[in-house]
């Protein structure tokens, strides 16, 4: 499963830089920082196929680990993790390079 490239800024490029290959997300046009909630995060990844969904979650956790995702209004913190659950229901997990502030 490959994700989608999250939104982009006009003449400036994506709001982040997704590694498909490393499994990675990180800040590009948009910075991704401990201020960032988890809401506003998500508001700027487009996703590929509808039924898709996406949801954060601490390191370690998932959702086949019966884990609650953080809520959309808590922040994001170190070692946060973007979990895309395809419209097949293929998990695929991104390490969030978040940025302390």
């Amino acid at each position: 499963m490959v994700m989608t490239p999250p939104v982009m800024f006009p003449g400036m490029g994506p709001a982040y830089n997704i590694d498909n290959i490393n499994g990675t997300i990180s800040g590009s046009v948009m910075a991704i920082t401990t201020t960032m909630q988890v809401q506003a995060f998500l508001d700027y990844i487009l996703k590929g196929h509808t039924a898709q969904t996406l949801k954060v979650f601490s390191a370690g956790e998932s959702t086949t680990g019966s884990n609650t995702p953080r809520s959309p209004t808590d922040t994001l913190t170190i070692n946060n993790v973007l979990e895309v659950t395809a419209e097949n229901g293929d998990l695929k997990q991104y390490t969030i390079t978040v940025i302390p502030f």
